[in-house]
């Protein structure tokens, strides 16, 4: 066993209260982080729901409404007004309808790049499978704590594989006579 002489009437107590200190610290860094595990259950049930779709003949009001509505709870409601604004939401259906196939994410991974108590950013790798083709999803979801609910905030990804495929099929309605 080994032992400490301190000079100092007080070198014990430092110590032990620098070792409290320590552990205290340690302990308050795994609380920020707890949250991770939910957030990342958020942001892969945004993901699926945002991007996945059965085959359709066409998209009607009733699929972008029950799609609003299930995404609403998910996401801020600066995210969810912009994303809806934009069109966001409903790619999926958009390449379900172009491919004429059914829009599945598979292979999603999620590994945190900043975390904090109240945010969290996450940067993801998936697959996004439709008719005979694949493509790969690369980004980054921004995710708030609201009433102690993790919420997606933004997710910026690499959407000029999306993008391409709407190009190339307005370029295909373009060339008809």
């Amino acid at each position: 066993m080994i032992m400490f002489k301190f000079k100092h009437p007080f070198g014990s107590q430092l110590v032990l209260l620098l070792l409290i200190l320590v552990i205290s610290a340690c302990s308050d860094s795994t609380k920020t982080v707890s949250g991770v595990p939910e957030a990342i259950q958020v942001a892969e049930k945004y993901k699926v729901a945002e991007l996945e779709s059965s085959e359709l003949n066409d998209i009607t009001l009733e699929l972008i409404t029950e799609k609003q509505e299930f995404m609403q709870p998910l996401t801020t409601e600066i995210f969810f007004n912009r994303s809806v604004a934009t069109r966001n939401f409903y790619h999926g259906y958009q390449l379900a309808l172009i491919k004429e196939s059914e829009v599945h994410v598979s292979n999603l991974e999620f590994t945190e790049r900043n975390v904090a108590e109240t945010q969290i950013e996450l940067n993801y790798t998936g697959t996004l499978s439709l008719a005979e083709e694949t493509l790969d999803l690369k980004g980054t979801i921004y995710l708030l704590k609201e009433a102690d609910e993790w919420k997606v905030n933004n997710d910026v990804y690499n959407t000029e594989v999306i993008m391409n495929i709407f190009d190339e099929n307005m370029l295909k309605h373009d060339e008809r006579p």
